[in-house]
């Protein structure tokens, strides 16, 4: 048996001629859309074929209500009609032209509808939520039931409100998790409910999955369970094809979720292939950034194969998984532990040179790497790519990923050099393999967006963020978290430039996606909080800083050991937004627990202790404590030259903070020398760091004054003239 499906607008002569040109694109994209959804079900595609009439058919009755549901929500909100014949086929089927197709159940489907357009339009879609009317024709005495049955859930439909449209259209998007759907919706989980109840969702559901169910059992039963399992299977590598080249996560979940139910439902008690699919829909979850969503699945795989009685290698499948999805939850230590244990299961079972075994080291890697303790990820970083380069080779994306992951801990190491070389290798195997728009690929460019900005290069980290977010935006959309660390990172750029206006809006922008995708207590909620917290400092917005501060102190104490990077990092902000206040002795107080945390965790030389000396040596030369202050410039100063270079804007930073100290100590001679030092990195470095260059051209200048030289003076008093009134600048 086949099913016809034959659909049209309902008076869709009333419609303009713009208007019409529109829908009709519309309508011919959304058949496009449904014939790559439903591929596996489909024996002849849909396509237009009369006017605004349109006509595909199916190998399997029961799917027509999902085709009928999924055309007419999206023509929303123009009401289609649907005749739906269920029958054989006399003509060899043409799967790219349904038009050449005969028999029985296109002749049924054609005097579905035709009995439709006789009856009359009914009652018209309000602008509400979709509405449609459909009609099937069996060529037996069931017709009538089945009309019915599917009259009345169409009925309820079309009694849905504006509000209970967007609740259902939200739970459906959701995976059908109403707390999903609440955060979405920014709507209270009782809301959702109380909604879904009114619409009498639950009641809709009943009546289409009853009758899908009887028109499986009764027209389809010649798809026996071998049939079946296989459909799981087409419909497993259709998947795969979304997931690694359409990069479509969405679609690739729909048809996992699909083949998951065709196991569940011809396989009785525990298998194998059920806990396979189980996996991969955790697969499409993690993709889609969501590790709570992914982490049931792979449990309960874990928990399949512990009832069958699988080898070593599949209980490390499992325990690998977990460990992903509790990394992409933030919860690093439970990662840890689930990708130890799954590297020693793969080690006894496929030995500690195979791919897979490799792939637990890199977990255990970032694991490391996500706690701070950058030493031990390097180590593991390393040891996995020395078995990803012998087996797989240079050119492997997963070797691709190896490296990648040592550019990032070089990376939160201050090794700027050495993060570029390795993010270049990385680039150049992603552009060959994904190519340059692909979300692979602009997880490198996002990094290399990090490095430039973190080297001073700012104007270079702007073009690299908005090439990455580009990508981002279009395929994963602007409410996925990788999307949000593309807003931040333009953020963190913006602030570098002074735009920290622009750098909030930005910041607040990642905010809300993260609030709906990672929640408010994961560690990169923390440190996007730590992140904002610094830019309400420089608006001296100082209570908004603060409680930013402690927001993230709290979520990192709950995650991480109590001197950890993440943990230094907040205490260090605390401590600027206290001396900002002139609340000096509490601003020292977590200056000295931020030193000790970061000695702890980076050493006593990382550029980090260079920001903690710079923010000390402030405080005593706001309480007239020259020689202190002086004494520590200097030790910021030497960690600057060594990490960072003699050339690089925090460097020379770090000498106009030393020149300032020796002005306000009355020696004039020396604090010039070091304003020149610092006056010729910034010119070298103008449209990155103009406020920087502005500043000590006026520092210069007042210094001359007070050495009795006002020719020089007044040459840079023309310098800063000139620079203010330069065109650049006052665009800025």
């Amino acid at each position: 048996m086949y099913c016809a499906i034959i659909g049209d607008l309902v008076q869709s002569k009333n419609i303009s001629i713009e208007e019409r040109n529109t829908v009709q694109k519309n309508l011919i994209s959304l058949l496009v859309d449904v014939n790559r959804r439903f591929s596996v079900h489909i024996a002849a595609d849909f396509t237009i074929a009369l006017g605004d009439e349109f006509q595909g058919l199916l190998k399997e009755s029961a799917v027509s209500l999902r085709v009928i549901d999924r055309i007419a929500s999206e023509m929303h909100p123009y009401e289609v009609r649907f005749g739906v014949g269920i029958g054989d086929m006399r003509t060899t089927i043409d799967p790219r032209n349904t038009l050449a197709a005969d028999g029985s159940a296109y002749h049924f489907a054609r005097e579905a509808i035709t009995g439709l357009k006789n009856d009359g339009d009914g009652i018209l879609a309000s602008k509400a939520a979709p509405a449609a009317s459909a009609r099937f024709e069996t060529g037996a005495a069931d017709s009538a039931m089945i009309n019915m049955s599917y009259s009345f859930a169409l009925g309820i439909m079309r009694k849905w409100s504006v509000k209970q449209w967007q609740t259902i259209r939200a739970v459906v998007d959701s995976g059908n998790r109403q707390s999903e759907a609440a955060l979405l919706l920014n709507l209270g989980k009782s809301t959702v409910t109380r909604n879904l109840q009114a619409a009498r969702y639950a009641d809709y559901l009943k009546i289409t999955s009853t009758l899908e169910n009887y028109l499986r059992d009764t027209y389809d039963t010649a798809a026996t369970a071998s049939v079946r399992l296989q459909q799981a299977i087409n419909l497993i590598d259709s998947a795969g094809y979304f997931m690694r080249v359409e990069v479509d996560y969405d679609l690739a979940l729909e048809k996992y979720l699909e083949a998951l139910s065709i196991r569940k439902a011809c396989i009785r008690g525990g298998d194998e292939r059920v806990a396979e699919s189980l996996d991969y829909v955790g697969d499409a979850y993690l993709k889609k950034g969501d590790g709570k969503a992914a982490l049931p699945y792979y449990e309960d795989a874990a928990a399949m194969r512990r009832a069958i009685g699988v080898g070593e290698a599949l209980a490390a499948r499992s325990m690998y998984n977990i460990g992903r999805a509790k990394q992409a939850m933030g919860l690093y230590k439970d990662a840890l532990r689930c990708f130890s244990d799954a590297a020693g299961m793969w080690e006894r079972a496929l030995g500690s040179e195979h791919p897979d075994t490799a792939g637990a080291y890199f977990g255990i890697a970032e694991a490391h790497g996500s706690l701070g303790d950058y030493a031990q990820s390097m180590e593991w970083h390393e040891r996995a790519l020395a078995v990803r380069e012998k087996v797989l080779g240079e050119q492997h994306p997963d070797t691709a990923d190896s490296y990648s992951g040592i550019a990032y801990i070089n990376l939160l190491t201050g090794e700027f050099s050495a993060t570029l070389e390795w993010l270049y290798k990385t680039l150049h195997i992603n552009e060959k393999v994904y190519g340059a728009n692909h979300v692979d690929t602009a997880a490198i460019y996002y990094c290399m967006g990090v490095v430039c900005n973190s080297m001073g290069q700012y104007s270079e980290a702007m073009e690299w963020h908005e090439k990455a977010l580009s990508i981002r935006e279009n395929i994963l959309g602007k409410g996925h978290p990788d999307t949000a660390k593309s807003y931040i990172g333009i953020a963190a750029v913006c602030e570098n430039q002074h735009l920290v206006a622009k750098a909030i809006e930005w910041y607040e922008k990642a905010k809300m996606v993260y609030e709906k995708t990672l929640g408010a207590e994961h560690p990169d909620m923390a440190a996007l909080l730590n992140n904002m917290a610094v830019a309400y400092t420089l608006l001296k917005d100082y209570s908004k800083a603060i409680e930013c501060c402690f927001e993230s102190l709290t979520i990192n104490e709950k995650t991480f050991n109590a001197n950890n990077v993440n943990t230094a990092a907040n205490y260090h902000n605390i401590a600027c937004v206290y001396s900002e206040m002139n609340d000096y002795d509490i601003a020292l107080e977590w200056y000295s627990k931020a030193a000790d945390a970061t000695v702890e965790t980076l050493g006593d030389d990382h550029p980090n202790m260079a920001r903690i000396f710079t923010g000390i040596a402030i405080v005593y030369d706001n309480k007239r404590l020259y020689e202190n202050a002086y004494n520590l410039h200097i030790k910021a100063m030497s960690i600057n030259e060594n990490s960072l270079g003699t050339n690089h804007p925090n460097t020379a930073k770090t000498y106009a903070f030393i020149a300032n100290t020796l002005y306000n100590m009355h020696k004039y001679k020396d604090a010039q020398d070091w304003n020149l030092k610092a006056i010729d990195v910034f010119e070298n470095t103008l449209a990155d760091n103009y406020v920087e260059y502005i500043n000590v051209c006026n520092n210069i200048a007042t210094t001359y004054d007070a050495i009795g030289m006002p020719i020089e003076a007044g040459l840079y008093r023309d310098k800063l003239r000139e620079i203010t009134n330069n065109t650049y600048i006052s665009n800025r």
